[in-house]
This record gives structure tokens, sequence and C-alpha cells, in this order.
């Protein structure tokens, strides 16, 4: 878009600004935004905050690095239904030029009583809070960085370490009460009454008011479409994590959005060409709980886009603990050496491979190897296939097909090895592990064939 007032001078590199912070001030937009203000920190670094006005009433923030950008843009996003600009000073100060919004409308983040009125629900507000706002403080934000250093920055999303989480979630709740995101959501966006009390949920309308959530709202609020065709095709990496003791948004629709995607787009090793998911043990809301949270996600996400490093694995911290997230459906095995809390102790390569008794309910650690697995049709009829798997972990044997891109079909199931009667494993080779034990309960066809 056209910024009138934009200086066209080159940057000759990505930290030097080509006008002063408070020129900004002069800046025009055809949709009417204005610069409210613009001025300068105090703080080291110092950095160039820019208030902005979108029509009609959304209000952000642009915040600059003055001497040391690094050429790149984070949008900074809110939490539950945001209401107030986030903090983008953090990001601003690690390097990055940052932009966040009220997403339209001022209020606090646990408060959705915004969205309704007695004559019926705020239609502008509402798409200003799903999708405009969004776009607007995206579009905004890097025409101010643009402005600012002469030169466009390169697009990323994220929260960075250290950034105030206090606005990301509501508080989970252990007396039985809903916490206020789920309680104002009843409330404004489906019983559509401030006098709704939530004591009247039984399981029969809490029922009918979940499908009334999906068929009302759904079509409107969901992100759950799995085709990422586009965002693949414009070179787009994407890096999901979710905390498996989640209090406010299960992780297993994370996994089962992931499975679909995965689906949609030509199986796992396609979709990990762009698109990898991380669980994370213990971990609640955002952060929080028993479990290690990845400590640099983004970080590792740059590696990947710029430097073609797909993230095999997330350093987690929680205190003292540290932990490697594996990439999903995979997980870390302590190797017996070491302080249990320390993430080397968990390594994510090992020559190790075992399985343990049992046909459904056995558990198979896998490696990074390639390794034969054996199919076995019928007697005298034995196929051998090469499956690459490029990940450790440990998973039922009866999960094993979606581990390793396998699908179920009546066909036995035999790994072979120098011992069958027992769970231990071959050397590892070039041409493979050998696996130990033998099973003909699962039924798997190989999807990699030879």
């Amino acid at each position: 878009m056209q910024v009138h007032g934009a200086s066209a001078a080159a940057n000759t590199r990505p930290g030097q600004p080509v006008r002063s912070c408070e020129s900004l001030t002069a800046l025009r937009f055809p949709d009417g935004t204005t610069v409210t203000s613009a001025s300068q920190t105090t703080t080291t670094p110092v950095i160039c905050n820019v208030e902005l006005l979108v029509p009609q009433n959304i209000h952000m923030r642009v915040s600059l690095p003055v001497a040391t950008w690094n050429g790149r843009f984070q949008g900074v996003g809110g939490g539950g239904f945001d209401g107030s600009v986030p903090d983008t000073e953090s990001a601003a100060k690690a390097g990055y030029a940052a932009a966040g919004s009220d997403s339209g409308h001022t209020a606090d983040s646990s408060d959705a009583s915004w969205a309704w009125s007695p004559t019926g629900m705020n239609a502008s507000l509402i798409n200003d809070f799903l999708s405009r706002a969004l776009h607007e403080t995206t579009v905004k934000g890097k025409a101010v960085t643009q402005a600012f250093y002469g030169k466009s920055p390169t697009l990323w999303y994220g929260i960075l370490p250290g950034a105030s989480f206090a606005r990301l979630a509501a508080t989970a709740r252990g007396d039985g009460v809903p916490t206020p995101l789920a309680s104002g959501w009843f409330t404004y966006w489906l019983a559509k009454d401030p006098s709704f009390d939530w004591h009247s949920l039984t399981l029969a309308n809490f029922t009918q008011y979940f499908d009334q959530s999906r068929q009302e709202w759904g079509p409107v609020v969901g992100t759950d479409d799995p085709d990422l065709s586009a965002f693949r095709a414009a070179g787009g990496k994407l890096l999901l994590w979710h905390g498996l003791a989640d209090q406010l948004i299960p992780s297993q629709g994370t996994i089962r959005y992931y499975e679909q995607v995965t689906a949609a787009m030509g199986g796992r090793a396609k979709t990990e060409q762009f698109a990898r998911l991380f669980t994370a043990t213990g971990v609640g809301h955002c952060r929080g709980g028993s479990g290690a949270a990845p400590a640099d996600p983004l970080a590792a996400l740059v590696k990947w886009v710029e430097h073609g490093k797909a993230p095999t694995t997330l350093r987690a911290e929680n205190g003292s603990m540290s932990r490697p997230l594996c990439r999903w459906p995979a997980v870390a095995r302590y190797d017996g050496h070491g302080s249990t809390n320390d993430a080397a102790a968990a390594p994510a390569a090992s020559d190790a491979l075992s399985v343990s008794a049992g046909t459904d309910h056995g558990k198979m650690t896998v490696k990074p190897h390639v390794f034969d697995l054996g199919f076995h049709r019928g007697a005298g009829d034995a196929n051998r296939t090469r499956a690459l798997l490029d990940r450790q972990a440990i998973v039922p044997l009866w999960s094993l097909p979606r581990a390793v891109g396998l699908e179920t079909t009546p066909v036995q199931f035999r790994a072979w090895g120098s011992n069958p009667g027992k769970a231990t494993a071959g050397p590892a080779t070039p041409a493979g592990i050998r696996v130990g034990r033998r099973s003909t309960g699962p039924h798997f066809r190989a999807v990699w064939m030879r």
C-alpha cells in the first residue's frame, strides 16, 4: 500500500534508520489511519514506539529498535478476548520491529461483553477481533517499519521468551468454577444474555450449547482448515507446540488438527518439510505446570526459514530442569546416565532399539536410523520393507503405523532379529537396525515400498 511521507532512501544495514522517530507522525495512510504519537524510550536499547489508530477503533503500536534492528518483523499476539495492546517492547529489545493491537475494542482480556448488545451481536467488532485487526496491524506495522528503516522487513509471528503471559490465558481454577473465558463465551456468544447463570448448565443443555457453538461460530471463528497448500507454496514454515497439561485448550485438538494437515498435505514426510508439531509433557496453557516448556521456539523457526535447519528437537526448560522436546509423536527417553533434569540425559538420538513384551501394549523405542521391518503376508511370502524413522519415540505397537507412516490392513507384522524371543536389538549399520522381537498381533501395510 502507499504510505505518504515515507522516505525512499536506501538502508545500508538492518539496524540503521533513515529518519527520526518523531518524523513518523507525518505518515499518512489512504484509509485514514493516523499516527497519534511517536517517541523514543530512554532505555537501552533505545526503542521508537509508534502509536496508531486504525478506523474505526483499532489501537495498535509498532516498536522499532533504533540501533539494533535485525531486519525482521514480529507480530505480537494477545490472549483471551484481547482488549488492550500487548507488550511489543520485549520483542523490539530482542531486535525485532514488532507490532500488536487491542483487536478493535477496549476491555479486559477475559471480558466478552463487548461482542453483545441488546439489539444483537456487534458484527463489526467481532470482525475486527477475529481477522481485520490482525490484517491491519500487519499491513500498517510493515509500512511503518519500512518508513523508518527504508527497507521492507521479513514477516514473523510469535512471542519471545520473557514476554508477559498475563493476558494470554485466563487463570485455571480448581474449585469447579469455570474460567472467565468459558463463562463469557456462554453468556454473551451463546446464550446472548447478560443474566445467564452458569449454574443452570446441565449435561443436556451443555451439549446443545456445544453444538450451537460449532454451528454458529465454527465458520466464523474456526481455524481448523487443514489445507495449507497456499502457505506451503509461499515458502511458509509452521512450528506448533502444545502443553499436554493445557487446562484451557485440549492438546488432543491440536494433535488431531496436525493429523488432518498431514493427511491433506500428502503424508508425514511432505508435511514435515514445512510444518512440525512438538508436545510438552506436564506443561499448562502457554507455560506453567510441572513440565518443561520450549525455551526459544521462535529462534528455531528463524533457523529453519533462514538457514534450512528444520528442528528435530526443541530445548525446553522449567527452572533448573531441561528437556528435549521431540517432534510429535516422538518422546524423549532417559538414557540412564546423568541427572534426570538435564536435557543431555534424554537424547533424541541413540543406537538403541528395544521392544517390550506384549503385542497390543508393547512399546518400541524408535531411533533416527533406517531399519528393516518385515511384513509377512503368508507362509513363505515375506516382504522386507525399508522405512526411514528420523525420530526417537516410544510408541505402543498398535500405534506404530501412525508413527512410521504405515496404514492398517489385514497383514501380519513381524520384526526380524537374531533372537526373536527377547526384547533385544541388533547393531546399527548403514543397512539398518534389526529388531530382535517377533510380534504377530498387529496388522500393517507398508506405505514406503523398497
